[in-house]
């Protein structure tokens, strides 16, 4: 009994120390403690490190790391609380955490960084005073402030949501949902959900300071929803693919261009619309059930149009093929080449082709009421897949070495099967003789490969040694930036790839021969800051003034090099610098169907820019506006292009002389002919309004 006693008494004196030690998060409380001075410079793996600090004075601080790795964290105060966390900050995989302090008290932060294995991540973390959102005030209700009862998510929407965000300096930050606007340089977040009261919200918040709008509920509005348009026509077994599992073809599809529906709402009143329109109770739904009944010719099929349980039906018509027969006059001419990065891939061993080339392809067609029609590859939307305003597909060919393979095209639901080459790759060898003339780059760039020295060796024992220059450097952009490096028999692809031997690194590819190049270092430290002078919507001509950590800074006048639209808001590409090529993308920013501005992104920065409206009067070819057209301004387009003279919004209006969107040294040579007497065909010296 006296043991037991003992044993408690043990215990409760553990427990009582325990608790009266301060609670924290997993991991022992950091000891270093990080001051508004310097900043930390942190090396970490899989476990989190723990710093603390202690502010002097009241107020606003951001804590944030700089460097090549993707880092996050997490604010506690000493008793263990969790107050905030943050990952990335904006588009950058740095995180960035601000909140309100108190003086005198002690604040740990949890900082780790995402890695693999046995990999270590170096950055340097920072702690600085800064301004922060004191509140935020809804200064206009969206358009439409009310949701449907149990259809509240599809139903309720903050378009033309306006709010202010009342800063701890006293000053006011406009935002509005319809232009997406940063506040303080982060993103805000609109959340819905719904309280304990069962009262439906959309919570508006940025840097940890919230405020909600409330929703009115009201009862389901529409009464019925129908279809209006043709329907779905496709062939059979054509625009789709056989489901081997399931045992039956699968069906892909578009909606007729005349496909709209009306909406019938219990006010007696209705609106009518495309498929893809938003209406009073939300977005169309559309769904289809092949995998639990197969479309066929005989079936009655169909496409289901849904919005808050009301429904309306597409039918789908499956065609019979209409060819009686097909004859093929000759197979695509192309002779693909083993391992060839452009068509496919290496795979297990082998190439994985997609022989999508048709370049002289020729068959005719005779359809069952007796006409005829013969296709060639001029005939062929080869990036819509689409032939005669249907689509197509091919097969792909899995080859293990060179040879004869056999493909088939599918149209119409007819197949036509025929053979295509794969040759030997010419390469024997890729070698990288030396480096390129610059190595070290800012973390922001893609390296410019100038100077570096390619020596490439045939099977036939011949090799010749290519120098990478701008003048024989060709660049695409296809989701991620590559390079291709033409040579006299062959195409060089070049490739960003990072992996935890090598690091970050860049294999170059040559018809499946490989070399990979190491040499480029990347300085993930410096921090930027951009402000733009001026912003064209095609980027050609934008000027950028850059402010880098040491105080030097830099004006750039930017030239693409490969850009792609997803939309006609959005567009995204890069452009070539001294120092080195940089990434950007533009988002047109709207007040209604105002252009307002654009959100700008470049080397690491976010920053909205005001849409400015363009002087577009004067002479078309007098770039230099000096009111008349002459070599200057053949030389003025040619400074441009070489990216040693920016051009205003006028100015590149004026030198467009195709109006084909794009100034180039087609424009200057059309100003040469039109100052020589030769006619252009273009109204060079014509007044432009």
């Amino acid at each position: 009994m006296k043991k037991f006693r003992k044993l408690l008494s043990v215990l409760i004196a553990v427990l009582m120390l325990i608790c009266a030690l301060p609670v924290t998060s997993a991991g022992a409380i950091g000891e270093y403690a990080i001051t508004t001075d310097a900043p930390y410079e942190m090396t970490i793996g899989q476990k989190e490190e723990k710093v603390k600090f202690t502010p002097d004075k009241d107020g606003w601080y951001r804590f944030y790391t700089t460097g090549g790795c993707d880092t996050y964290a997490t604010l506690s105060n000493s008793l263990g609380m969790e107050l905030a966390y943050a990952d990335d900050a904006n588009r950058d995989t740095n995180f960035s955490l601000k909140y309100e302090l108190s003086a005198g008290r002690t604040y740990y932060l949890s900082v780790g960084a995402y890695t693999y294995g046995d990999e270590e991540s170096t950055f340097s973390l920072y702690v600085e005073e800064t301004v922060g959102i004191e509140s935020i005030t809804i200064t206009k209700e969206p358009d439409n402030p009310t949701a449907v009862k149990d259809f509240e998510y599809q139903t309720a929407f903050c378009d033309g949501m306006e709010a202010e965000f009342n800063m701890s300096d006293g000053t006011t930050q406009f935002w509005s949902f319809d232009q997406n606007s940063l506040i303080d340089g982060e993103y805000v977040s609109t959340d819905f959900n719904t309280d304990l009261l069962g009262r439906f919200y959309v919570e508006i918040s940025c840097q940890n300071v919230s405020t909600k709008f409330y929703f009115t509920i009201i009862d389901n509005i529409i009464d019925r929803i129908e279809y209006s348009g043709s329907a779905i026509e496709i062939y059979e077994n054509s625009n789709g693919y056989f489901d081997e599992e399931l045992g039956f073809y699968h069906y892909n599809y578009d909606f007729p261009e005349d496909a709209s529906v009306t909406v019938y709402y219990t006010d007696g009143t209705s609106e009518s619309g495309s498929v893809y329109d938003k209406f009073k109770g939300g977005y169309v739904d559309f769904y289809d059930e092949q995998y639990i009944t197969p479309w066929s010719t005989e079936s009655d099929n169909f496409v289901t149009l849904s919005i808050l349980e009301a429904e309306a039906q597409i039918p789908v018509h499956i065609l019979p093929c209409p060819f009686k027969s097909v004859t093929l006059n000759s197979a695509p001419t192309k002779q693909y080449i083993f391992g060839d990065s452009k068509w496919g891939y290496m795979y297990e061993g082998g190439y994985e082709l997609y022989p999508e080339d048709l370049s002289g392809i020729s068959f005719t067609v005779e359809y069952e009421d007796g006409t005829k029609k013969t296709y060639t590859d001029k005939d062929f939307d080869t990036y819509e897949y689409i032939l005669d305003g249907y689509y197509y597909n091919i097969d792909y060919v899995y080859a293990e070495s060179a040879g004869t393979y056999e493909t088939t095209l599918y149209y119409k639901g007819y197949e036509l099967t025929y053979d295509i080459q794969i040759i030997e790759s010419p390469v024997a060898e890729l070698e990288i003789l030396c480096d390129p003339v610059k190595t070290h780059y800012n973390g922001n760039y893609y390296p410019i490969f100038d100077g570096m020295q390619i020596k490439v060796t045939y099977t036939d024992n011949t090799s010749e040694t290519i120098t990478l220059s701008s003048e024989n450097t060709n660049y695409i952009y296809d989701g991620l930036f590559s390079y291709e490096i033409p040579t006299s028999k062959a195409v060089i692809t070049a490739y960003y790839n990072s992996d935890e031997e090598l690091g970050e690194h860049y294999i170059f590819n040559c018809y499946g021969t490989e070399a990979i190049y190491t040499g480029c270092t990347f300085d993930y430290n410096t921090n930027i800051d951009i402000e733009v002078e001026k912003l064209t919507e095609n980027i050609d001509g934008t000027i950028v003034h850059v402010t880098y950590s040491d105080g030097t800074e830099k004006t750039f006048n930017l030239k693409k090099l490969a850009s792609y639209d997803y939309d006609e808001y959005f567009t995204e590409g890069v452009v070539m610098t001294e120092d080195g090529i940089a990434y950007y993308d533009i988002e047109k920013l709207y007040e209604g169907d105002e252009l307002t501005g654009y959100d700008f992104y470049f080397l690491g920065n976010q920053i909205e820019v005001e849409a400015t409206e363009p002087s577009n009067s004067g002479i078309l070819g007098d770039v230099n506006e000096d009111g008349e057209v002459n070599i200057k301004d053949a030389t003025a387009i040619q400074k441009y292009i070489a990216q040693l003279e920016a051009l205003s919004d006028t100015a590149l209006t004026l030198a467009d002389t195709d109006s084909d969107t794009d100034v180039n040294i087609k424009d200057a040579t059309a100003i040469q002919k039109h100052i020589a007497g030769i006619n252009t065909g273009y109204p060079i010296g014509d007044a432009v309004n």
